[in-house]
Formats: C-alpha cells, structure tokens, sequence
C-alpha cells in the first residue's frame, strides 16, 4: 500500500509540480522531496480523510503535516469546511472561553468540523433511516440538506458555548423567555425555524447512545461539560432556543404548519418540504 501511494504521489507530481531540470533520480522516491513540497502537494487533496490516509500510511507525510499543520490546513478551509463563516464564528467563541488552550484556530476548526459532521451522520441514523425510506441505501441527505443541517447545527453550538464563562449554562445567567442567544438575534426567521429543529432534535435524544457520540466529540473541542451528565448543564439551554423561538414565531411565522410526512415534525431541513419553508420570512 505504501509503494503503490508512493508510486502514485510520485508520478502526479512529476507531471504537476516538477519542473524539467529536476534530474529523474529526484522523481524516484517520495524521501527525495522536501517538507515543503510534500506540505505543498496535501493542499491540493479533496478532503481531510485523504490527509488522514496520507500521514497514516507514508512517514514522509506524516511528518509534512506535524511540521506544516497549519499552511497546509488553512488553504483547504474554503474549500472543504461547509459553512465557514459559523464556523470561525464557533472557533472564536471557544477561544474566548478557553484562553489557554494550545489548540491553533484552524486546527479547531477541522476538529469542530468533524463533530458536525459526526452529527449529520447520526441524524441520518435517527431520523432519516427510520422514516425516509425513500432516501435509498445507504440513506443520505442532499447537498443542500447537508448545509443547512450543518448550519444549524454550528448555531446551536455557539448558542451553548457562549451561554456562560464555563461554557454551561447557569441559572444565574439565564436569559428571559423572549430573548433569544446573541448569534441568533438577528438571524432571518427561515433558518431560525432549522436551528429550532436541530435543537428540539438534540434535547428530545438526551440520554440516548446518538446524542452521547456527538457528547464526546463536542466536549474534545468545547470543555468538558456535557450535554448528557447528570446535571444536564446545556438542556436548559436548548430548552429556552426552542421557547424564545415560539414566542417569535407567533408575529412571523404564525399559521405555519409541520407537513405531512416531515419526519419527527423536522421539514425546514429538508429538500422536500422547502415550499412550507419558505412560507416562513426570510428577513426581519
């Protein structure tokens, strides 16, 4: 496996990176190439899990992506993180929180970008498999359904890390009913109607084995407490996200009703109810 991705590796670079007065004896062999050109060639990779294969299987780039983490990281985040903006948006709230971290923002980003994605694949599991069987096999969400569970999913997150210092939500800082989170205030009430549904999601599978994987992920990156401890520090959290949006959905989006079929009463996410979606306001 290492000689043929050596092989491999070698043989595109010859033709993309190499120019001609480079001798065939420096073509040979993946050892010959510098650190530098090696961190070069991971930028060019589709997604992180060909990074991952990459440093797993060739010592070379193992040791590219030790020494070049970040340049090699931060050109692919456009390209390869969905939703780049709350996510920034999440890295900086835990940053705030958590001062003496040494983890670099970019390499929380991918971190944090893999829990998402931990957590789409498990929302897939719970709701879409039992209830969409229509979605084939393996069940799957679109690439727009992707986006706006991801987008969702990044605001309830910065939602729960911003409710206090210590990234759990106090009673001594409870917010009134009526007063939605900072990073929701201002957000149009069509995807604010997703983020309530990513969160009702959450809080209704407190205690089960889905919301513990995605607890594991989220507490790596976030601290360490817990959506699921026996203390339910961030379900009162989620709870008053949910009532904060009834109280304004009643002035913009009233006389909007859960379609037929949506499954677990969730449609804002989905492709196919986007009609009833967008009978909700998309502005302010």
């Amino acid at each position: 496996m290492i000689k043929l991705l050596q092989h491999r590796t070698t043989s595109w670079l010859t033709s993309r990176f190499l120019s001609s007065t480079f001798t065939p004896k420096m073509t040979t062999s993946i050892s010959a190439l510098s650190q530098e050109l090696l961190a070069r060639v991971l930028t060019f990779v589709d997604n992180f899990s060909t990074i991952h294969a990459s440093i797993l299987t060739c010592r070379q780039f193992h040791q590219a992506w030790l020494e070049n983490k970040v340049s090699i990281a931060r050109p692919l985040l456009p390209r390869l993180i969905p939703c780049l903006s709350p996510a920034e948006q999440l890295a900086q709230v835990q940053e705030k929180h958590q001062p003496s971290s040494s983890t670099d923002r970019t390499e929380r980003i991918v971190l944090n970008a893999r829990s998402v994605a931990l957590a789409c694949r498990l929302f897939i599991a719970d709701v879409v498999v039992p209830n969409m069987p229509d979605r084939g096999n393996p069940p799957y969400l679109s690439d727009s359904e992707r986006l706006r569970f991801t987008y969702s999913f990044y605001h309830v997150w910065i939602a729960l890390c911003s409710a206090s210092p210590e990234l759990s939500y106090e009673p001594a800082v409870a917010l009134n009913r009526g007063t939605l989170p900072a990073n929701l205030q201002s957000m149009p009430p069509r995807q604010l109607h997703g983020v309530d549904e990513i969160t009702l999601w959450l809080y209704c599978n407190c205690g089960n084995e889905y919301l513990r994987q995605i607890d594991v992920a989220l507490c790596k990156t976030s601290g360490k407490n817990s959506l699921t401890d026996e203390s339910g520090k961030w379900l009162p959290m989620l709870r008053h996200i949910h009532l904060a949006w009834l109280d304004e959905r009643g002035t913009l989006a009233d006389g909007v009703l859960v379609p037929k079929g949506a499954p677990l009463g969730i449609f804002a996410i989905f492709d196919n109810w986007q009609e009833y979606a967008e009978m909700i306001p998309d502005y302010r």
